[in-house]
């Protein structure tokens, strides 16, 4: 069960250009194709890699065993050919995200993201063909605010966006306390997502907002929202003072510490697209996380111990006065 695969072949809204203009035609594609993982959702499926892989790399580039770092790139490479897998738009983004932040950490060399970059490009249609085609998709948000755009919004695009909208004007009537948790989908979402206003697609049904921000705020309001947010901004905040203060003294932990920070980055980067479910694998980052800010801490202040208490190297010298 750690591998499972949609078995059926699913349906979304393509428009096809038929020469007189552009028409709403129903195509098949394949969803069987994309991984799904341990919890059969593809786009979950690359929430979860995104949020190890960084673990992985980081411990690649720390480790001092030769053994222990060839088995961490092995890791890495299995890790980010899931995320090809799962064909999750969404995931891409983030993992550009990703990117982009240890480039200007200079932890990525523009050489080596070059580098880098030319591998993806011949590694992605071996490990996951289609994949570009599937990321050209992305062009079409455009064509929500610009009727002139060369690439139209596939049904999903539009889908997931009245879903997202339709949650923040829930929020919007409902600011404090929200509506409670569990309650926005069943009771609420269909008659926001019915709104002129934000309907770029019809949806006959209730559904998510996929986007964790807008639906925890219709469900819990402000103050849920903020004490969420405030206990994961906490942990972040810990975590990058341990490597501020790491860093140069103990690259080991000062490394491990960034990595807890990107997996956090992954999670909340790829909720952007995604509402808050599988809650568990967030939690279990954030006790992880906080694991790490005890043990780490507690190393710290016993290497400044150890540098208190170290003889110094100078001779002491005793000051007399002179009569």
């Amino acid at each position: 069960g750690l591998a499972q695969r949609f078995a059926a072949e699913g349906e979304d809204d393509r428009p096809r250009d038929t020469g007189g203009g552009l028409i709403e035609k129903r195509e098949k594609v394949r969803t069987s194709d994309r991984a799904g993982g341990p919890v059969n959702a593809p786009n979950r499926y690359a929430q979860l890699m995104l949020m190890v892989l960084p673990i992985a790399v980081f411990r690649f580039w720390g480790a001092e065993n030769k053994k222990i770092k060839r088995y961490a790139l092995i890791t890495s490479f299995l890790i980010f050919c899931g995320v090809l897998l799962s064909y999750s738009r969404g995931g891409f983004i983030t993992l550009s995200l990703m990117v982009m932040c240890l480039t200007a950490l200079r932890y990525i060399r523009m050489k080596q993201l070059l580098t880098t970059f030319a591998v993806v490009i011949v590694l992605m249609p071996i490990a996951a063909p289609g994949y570009f085609a599937r990321l050209d998709t992305i062009r079409g948000i455009e064509a929500l605010f610009n009727e002139n755009a060369e690439v139209k919004a596939d049904g999903p695009t539009r889908g997931r966006l009245t879903e997202m909208l339709a949650a923040f004007l829930c929020y919007l009537d409902h600011p404090i306390l929200g509506v409670g948790p569990g309650q926005y989908t069943p009771y609420y979402a269909y008659d926001y997502q019915k709104s002129d206003e934000i309907a770029f697609r019809h949806i006959d049904k209730g559904r998510r907002a996929h986007i964790l921000y807008f639906e925890l705020m219709a469900e819990t309001g402000t103050f849920g929202f903020l004490i969420f947010m405030g206990i994961a901004f906490y942990v972040f905040r810990r975590l990058w003072h341990i490597r501020k203060e790491a860093t140069g003294m103990r690259p080991d932990i000062a490394n491990m510490a960034t990595a807890f920070c990107f997996s956090m980055l992954a999670y909340f980067g790829t909720s952007i697209f995604l509402h808050i479910a599988y809650q568990r694998y967030y939690w279990f980052l954030i006790a992880l996380a906080v694991a790490a800010i005890r043990v780490y801490g507690d190393e710290l202040r016993r290497d400044d111990e150890v540098e208190l208490a170290a003889p110094t190297d100078k001779p002491e010298t005793l000051a007399f006065s002179q009569n």
